[in-house]
């Protein structure tokens, strides 16, 4: 059975605020789309910027895998302000097992391993991300085994990888932000990310979107919430495959065999 830790990205008071709403932390949704995968799998919770909310955490060796979500906080991962949170995954990176990471959960990781994150000059993508191309390594990688090489998901993001950290693997781009996927597989490190959310579904955005102003720093938005998703978005299956194709890959560097 896998034990899975999913780290929040957001701040506490981006979560009060949530529970106001009663609107789902996004380590909650990322849970539900794992789950959705992986219905047999164990989940807990890490908060680096509310650590008073954790509870019955397992020492992180003990964990097969890990999760790091997106973020509404309205500093980049480039700032002081996001050291607390760097400080809290490099340690989850240097155990050498499996990490996956969504939008502030990539932006994070690649400025911690040296390369460089910052608001999108194309704009904040928000709803759908169209057009995500795989590149040549995107193709033959396992995080996007059986999709298509061109496909759709959903996304909301004001930041993004401005500069890969040496020796990461671009795996996928599209017209708005060249980094929309990639791999870092060096120095024990086992990590694989992407710019987009197929964890999230795009109606958690669209009421996002609607409830609050453009994010600070946005330099023009392009909002995309069509009434007919794309089928690859509108499918949960198909939507979370990368989800679904990780946890294989977990699976497999722990030695556990998905039940019939």
């Amino acid at each position: 059975m896998l034990k899975l830790l999913i780290v929040e990205g957001s701040s506490e008071k981006i979560l009060v605020g949530n529970e106001a709403d009663g609107r789902q932390f996004g380590c909650e949704v990322y849970r539900d789309a794992l789950r959705h995968n992986a219905p047999d799998a164990i989940f807990h919770f890490a908060f680096p910027y509310a650590v008073k909310r954790e509870k019955d955490l397992l020492p992180l060796i003990a964990y097969d895998g890990f999760a790091f979500t997106g973020s509404g906080v309205p500093w980049g991962a480039e700032m002081p302000e996001a050291k607390p949170y760097l400080d809290y995954i490099e340690r989850i990176l240097k155990t050498g097992k499996p990490v996956l990471g969504s939008c502030w959960g990539m932006q994070t990781v690649c400025v911690l391993l040296g390369g460089m994150s910052g608001p999108n000059s194309n704009g904040s993508e928000l709803g759908v991300a169209r057009n995500i191309s795989l590149t040549g390594a995107g193709k033959n990688h396992q995080l996007f085994e059986g999709m298509a090489e061109i496909f759709a998901s959903p996304t909301m993001h004001r930041d993004h990888v401005t500069r890969l950290p040496y020796g990461a693997t671009l795996l996928a781009s599209n017209p708005v932000s060249e980094v929309q996927a990639m791999a870092y597989d060096l120095n024990g490190i086992d990590y694989m990310g992407f710019q987009f959310h197929p964890e999230v579904p795009v109606e958690y955005f669209r009421e996002i979107h609607d409830k609050f102003p453009p994010l600070p720093g946005t330099l023009r938005e392009l909002a995309d919430f069509p009434d007919q998703l794309p089928p690859e978005i509108a499918d949960v299956t198909m939507r979370t495959r990368p989800l679904a194709n990780w946890l294989n890959h977990v699976r497999k560097k722990s030695g556990i065999t998905l039940r019939a």
